[in-house]
């Protein structure tokens, strides 16, 4: 498993406009959504993809809901949802005795996409020092010779 670190951001798939959750109430839809970023927090990375330990009443507070509306959402979620794309007939969420599981947790998260995304930055930084090294100060067009690098001609004479 990797390592995870406390990142600034979550990420949602934007399928999940898409998906049957979306058809559901308001309060069932920010439950759901408030538990995919409490999903990704790395205290419950550490116990499973999908694993939020958390108490009802933790939950209602984070997600700004009343008790009636975490009972609902908890049972619809918990139920059998037969317009689901990728597992229909199975529940979206499951009750722990200390918190939840989302077990399709993999469709709406990519863990690695932070890790992915710091990389890249680090790259491109990479490149754009080794282009101002390279370029010495001097702006050089793209297609157009580097004005440090001897033309054909003076590597002959050399």
């Amino acid at each position: 498993m990797a390592k995870y670190k406390d990142e600034p951001w979550f990420k949602l798939n934007r399928r999940l406009f898409e998906s049957s959750i979306w058809e559901e109430d308001l309060p069932t839809r920010i439950v759901w959504v408030t538990l995919l970023a409490l999903a990704q927090e790395p205290a419950n990375r550490n116990m499973g993809p999908g694993h939020v330990i958390i108490t009802p009443g933790n939950l209602m507070r984070k997600a700004l809901v009343t008790r009636e509306q975490l009972d609902s959402a908890r049972t619809a979620l918990t139920s059998p949802d037969p317009h689901s794309r990728t597992d229909p007939g199975k529940a979206r969420l499951e009750i722990l005795p200390n918190g939840y599981r989302i077990p399709a947790f993999a469709l709406y998260n990519d863990a690695d996409s932070y890790e992915r995304w710091k990389e890249q930055k680090r790259e491109a930084g990479k490149r754009r020092a080794a282009d101002a090294v390279r370029l010495r100060g001097k702006f050089v067009k793209p297609g157009e010779p580097d004005p440090w690098e001897p033309s054909d001609e003076q590597a002959r004479q050399q």
